[in-house]
């Protein structure tokens, strides 16, 4: 009895009706033309043949030597020089740049403020960085604060560069009679925006994007809508920064002017451009930039702050 009904059992379970029976073998036949089409139908790999005119090109491409690290001056060392050592050509151009500008390395740590230089390329030089005036301080104030290689290299890394000091020692500001140069934040390129206290490579490239997303700079004020300028920032820089003149800014058409175009601005959202979009349509071109005010989502400070950026024609 007991036999009988296992063999009940089993035969629900592995009896297939004619569609079961069907799909079964359909999806057989699927297994094996996937199995089997791969190895008769499609073509073998081609072998890669190497000819002698890419032999010749790839002999013709100029190799730039490395030469071994040696203890170097970054305010000493020329173009040439940066590029043996594995630093970019437009890199090492920036470099020339910045000195040539004044501007000059303090510490080892500062050669990776210089925008575009690889991380690990900085890491790698840090320990054959040698400033003559560095040494001479560090000799100096031995006692007061250490150099040490791998808190430099943190700082560099976290993009903080600051020195450790204990009493007596100055401070990296200039003196209150020393002669401080002002820089035209509108034509000022990231380099020399590192100059002043306070402003390392992220917050440079940051300004530098802003300003060429609002079209320039009208007011010294515009400054502090870029984040990382805090009071404490701003009231460092007040006194570092202007405006060259004539006052120039790029414009906006109110009457060509895309979508696109007006929301790409700093000041103009989404809604806003929309907004003026249909006005146009509505109404025509605008005849007078004073129509603006019809536009309800345009508040009157906003109106104010947009007013420079404006052209009819």
């Amino acid at each position: 009895m007991e036999k009988r009904a296992w063999r009940t059992w089993l035969a629900d379970y592995l009896t297939f009706s004619r569609r079961e029976r069907i799909a079964i073998l359909l999806l057989v036949g699927m297994v094996l033309v996937i199995w089997i089409v791969p190895r008769f139908w499609l073509p073998s790999p081609q072998p890669v043949l190497i000819t002698d005119s890419v032999i010749r090109a790839i002999r013709s491409v100029p190799v730039v030597p490395v030469r071994p690290l040696r203890p170097f001056d970054p305010n000493t060392l020329d173009e040439k020089g940066w590029v043996s050592l594995g630093v970019a050509l437009p890199v090492a151009q920036r470099i020339i740049r910045y000195r040539e500008r004044g501007g000059q390395f303090k510490q080892p740590g500062e050669i990776g403020k210089i925008y575009g230089m690889d991380p690990d390329l900085v890491t790698k030089l840090l320990p054959f960085v040698s400033i003559a005036a560095y040494g001479q301080r560090h000799r100096r104030r031995q006692g007061a604060w250490q150099y040490d290689l791998r808190r430099d290299t943190m700082h560099y890394a976290a993009g903080t560069y600051r020195r450790q000091f204990n009493a007596g020692i100055k401070s990296n500001y200039p003196d209150r009679g020393a002669t401080v140069v002002s820089l035209d934040i509108n034509t000022a390129d990231s380099l020399a925006w590192m100059t002043l206290p306070g402003i390392g490579p992220v917050l440079a490239g940051r300004i530098v994007r802003y300003r060429d997303r609002l079209g320039g700079f009208y007011a010294r004020e515009q400054l502090r809508e870029i984040y990382g300028t805090d009071t404490s920032l701003w009231h460092r820089l007040s006194g570092r920064i202007r405006i060259g003149e004539p006052v120039t800014v790029r414009q906006l058409s109110l009457n060509d002017a895309s979508r696109d175009d007006l929301s790409s601005h700093p000041y103009i959202r989404w809604r806003l451009a929309t907004a003026i979009l249909r006005y146009r349509e509505t109404h025509g071109p605008f005849r007078d930039i004073r129509e603006l005010r019809q536009i309800h989502v345009l508040s009157d400070s906003l109106y104010q702050k947009l007013l420079p950026y404006w052209k009819i024609h």
